[in-house]
Formats: structure tokens, C-alpha cells, sequence
């Protein structure tokens, strides 16, 4: 039986009548607004080739941050994207099979960058980040390492917006001297910027990154149904192409968040 009428013999009974809908935030070169003034980017041409053998198809919305979370959170979008797995999130949220890996660190300007970097260089340090992101989450685990050690905290500098100003303001030494961020998006700001004088200091967390679904508007059965579609097109190699013309990472083999420094500090799961 050819994969899509198998599909739709296996929703036949889940009553499916509408695209599914999802949501993006401008966070290149995950998801992103391309030219056409339609979303696009790594995550989003993965999402849309498995859309195309879902019955009724997907609507792919790019919204702002936090309006996309709450939208998700409300249960007004079936589904978001990109997000990484979490204990919290997990009690409300269901998960698709992971479609990249993602990694986080600190950037500085160049003449921060003398020495490896030490936690102990971190106490008292400005560093910028996205209020309310996952950086946001994983720089405060951070400093709480910081105090469990002795060390001053770090004064972080939230920003409302996650754009490419914020990171380039290291440039100026101005607010502050370093930013936490998510590794493919600062790096892929930087080389549109054509900036020179930021690097990455010390990368700092890995975990996967996956589509976020409602628990009250995508079934089980659904949800299975999804994810055997995902799972054929990574065995077929389509998710890996997507993947290397994006220069992204395939998927590490569990859920955990593998915390890179400082060494030995180990978390069980994201947060």
C-alpha cells in the first residue's frame, strides 16, 4: 500500500478535518521570513516535506517568541517549533522525534579571549541574552553553578527582542562584553553582519530540538502517525539533506541536556 494511503487508513477514525497548524519565531537559520514573505529555514523545509504526506496538510505561522509560546500554551496552534525537551514542558506538551541538534555558548569580543574560559572569569560579568528564551534558562543554571561554587553571579542583561543588534552590541563593548546564545543562530548572524571582531569563547550545552505539539489538539494516535512520517523521511536520508544544507547536526541519541561546561556538571534533563 503506498505510504500515503497508508497514512490516511491510519487517521481515518481521528476525524482529521484541518492543516495543522503550527507556529515559528524569526530564529534563523531554524525558522525564519524568507524573501517570498513565507517562512522558511532548516527546521521549517524538515516540518513542510513531512507536511506534504499529512492528510490535510500543515499552516506554518511565523509569530514573535513569546506570542508563539503562549498560542502553544493556550492550545489556539497545535504545534511549535523549534523547541527542546524539558521535564516541565512535558507534562502539557507532546514531542515529535528530535530533527537536529542544537548547542549553546558564550560569544565575546576578541580581546576577552586571551585564555580559556574559567567560571571564575564569569562572576561579575555582563552578559546579554534573551529574556524569556531557553538561553535565558540555561545561563541562570549557570550562574546558580557560580554560587554553589563561591563565585560572584554574572549581571544579565535581558533583552526583549532576540535579534542581531543585541549580539553585535559586543562589538561596541558597550552594555556588555559577552552573550549567551544558541550557537547555529550567532554564528549565522554573525556571518551575515560580516562582523569581525566576535567569536564563540566556550560552547556550553547540547540537546536536541523538536516540534512541540498540544496535548489537547494532537491525539496519540496522531502524533504516532507524524512521527512515522518523520521517521521514514530520516531513513530515506531527506531529513539529513535538509540538515547538511543548512550546515545543522544530526540528532543526539536521548533527551538529555549534555551540559559541556563546566565539566562535570551534569544535568538529567533540559529545563
Amino acid at each position: 500500500m503506498p505510504a500515503r494511503l497508508l497514512l490516511l487508513w491510519l487517521l481515518s477514525p481521528l476525524c482529521v478535518a484541518a492543516p495543522l497548524r503550527l507556529v515559528v519565531q524569526e530564529f534563523a537559520p531554524y525558522s525564519f521570513m524568507g524573501s517570498d514573505n513565507q517562512p522558511t529555514g532548516a527546521m521549517v523545509d524538515m516540518v513542510k516535506e513531512a507536511c506534504s504526506y499529512w492528510p490535510e496538510g500543515c499552516q506554518i505561522t511565523l509569530r514573535p517568541n513569546l506570542r508563539a509560546r503562549k498560542e502553544l500554551d493556550l492550545g489556539e496552534v497545535d504545534g511549535m517549533f523549534p523547541l527542546a525537551w524539558s521535564d516541565a514542558r512535558a507534562k502539557t506538551l507532546s514531542y515529535s522525534v528530535p530533527l537536529c541538534k542544537a548547542s549553546w555558548g558564550i560569544f565575546a569580543h576578541v580581546d576577552e579571549i586571551d585564555a580559556p574560559l574559567t567560571l571564575a572569569r564569569l562572576g561579575h560579568a555582563r552578559i546579554g541574552v534573551t529574556r524569556g528564551s531557553f538561553s535565558e534558562t540555561l545561563l541562570r543554571q549557570l550562574d546558580d553553578t557560580l554560587h554553589q561554587q563561591g563565585i560572584p553571579p554574572m549581571q544579565l542583561e535581558l533583552n526583549v527582542n532576540d535579534d542581531d543588534a543585541n549580539l553585535l552590541k559586543i562589538e561596541r563593548q558597550g552594555r556588555y562584553n559577552l552573550y549567551f546564545s544558541n550557537l547555529d543562530v550567532a554564528l549565522y548572524r554573525l556571518n551575515l553582519s560580516g562582523a569581525s571582531k566576535i567569536r564563540l569563547w566556550q560552547k556550553s550545552h547540547e540537546a536536541n530540538y523538536y516540534i512541540a505539539f498540544n496535548r489537547q489538539r494532537m491525539s496519540e494516535a496522531q502524533l504516532a502517525a507524524f512521527n512515522q512520517i518523520l521517521t521514514r523521511l530520516e531513513a530515506q536520508g531527506n531529513l539529513l539533506r535538509h540538515r547538511v544544507h543548512w550546515g545543522l547536526s544530526s540528532p543526539l541519541p536521548d533527551h538529555r541536556l549534555h551540559t559541556l561546561f563546566p565539566p562535570g556538571s551534569q544535568r538529567p534533563h533540559a529545563n
